[in-house]
């Protein structure tokens, strides 16, 4: 049944692996998954991702858990024993990331495709 959501949704695991497993190697997220584990292990997951991607979209519902992030603080320059020295960085759970950089990658593909943004946006 065709949402409002359907233009986001992978819907092949063609679709889902290529365009999720271009990642990079990050630190251990809040689910204690590390997203070097979904790029392995992409081949394997695919499915169940599919349809964990398909069956939020389709909802309109993200679940909270996906939300959830650890903060580090990242050294800047100067004195490290200074706090104003430090910046906060978010650590974003792995499969919410995967997530959300498939419906970048589709939307802004679909915004290209119709002509209503340009690359140079």
């Amino acid at each position: 049944m065709p949402n409002e959501y359907s233009l986001l949704m992978p819907n092949t695991l063609d679709t889902l692996t290529t365009r999720v497993c271009d990642g990079q190697n990050y630190l251990l997220t809040p689910d204690c998954v590390c997203p070097i584990l979904l790029k392995e292990g992409a081949q394997k997951l695919s499915t169940y991702l599919c349809r964990l991607f398909n069956a939020s979209l389709q909802t309109g519902h993200f679940p909270s858990i996906g939300k959830r992030a650890n903060i580090i603080l990242l050294h800047k320059k100067n004195d490290k024993s200074c706090i104003a020295n430090y910046r906060p960085l978010s650590l974003l759970i792995s499969v919410g990331k995967a997530m959300e950089r498939l419906v970048f990658k589709l939307l802004f593909q679909y915004f290209l495709d119709n002509f209503l943004i340009s690359v140079w946006q």
